[in-house]
C-alpha cells in the first residue's frame, strides 16, 4: 500500500492564502499573513516565520492517518476525513469545504 503523506509541516489555507497552519506532531499553530498585497503571503514568506510568529494559543490534534482531529477548545472539535492528493501536497477533506497546500509543495503538475 502506497504511505500516506506526513500531515506534520506548514500548510496554507487555499482559499484565504493569508492563514498558515503548523502541525507539529502534537500541535496545530495558527500564522496570519497581515500585507497590504496577499501576493506577498508566498511559499517564502511562510517558510521565514518562526513559532514565535504565530498567535499565542496553539490547538492539540490527532491524526491517525485518515483522521484529523483538532481540539478547538471550549468543547469544540474539528474532525475530517483527510484526503491527500498531488503526491501528498496538497489535502483536502471529505467534506470538500476546504483544501490546504502544503508550503514549498509543487502544485505545478497536480489538475487534482
Amino acid at each position: 500500500a502506497p504511505q500516506t503523506p506526513l500531515l506534520e509541516g506548514r500548510w496554507v489555507v487555499a482559499d484565504l492564502l493569508n492563514t498558515m497552519y503548523l502541525f507539529d506532531g502534537q500541535n496545530r499553530r495558527t500564522f496570519y499573513c497581515v500585507h497590504d498585497d496577499p501576493s506577498s503571503c508566498d511559499d517564502a514568506y511562510w517558510a521565514s516565520l518562526e513559532l514565535s510568529d504565530a498567535i499565542p494559543e496553539s490547538n492539540p490534534y490527532t491524526f491517525d492517518g485518515t483522521t484529523l482531529t483538532i481540539d478547538l477548545h471550549f468543547g469544540n472539535l474539528f474532525e475530517q476525513d483527510v484526503i491527500f492528493l498531488c503526491n501528498g501536497d496538497k489535502l483536502t477533506f471529505s467534506d470538500m469545504a476546504w483544501a490546504w497546500n502544503r508550503v514549498g509543495g509543487d502544485l505545478s503538475d497536480c489538475a487534482e
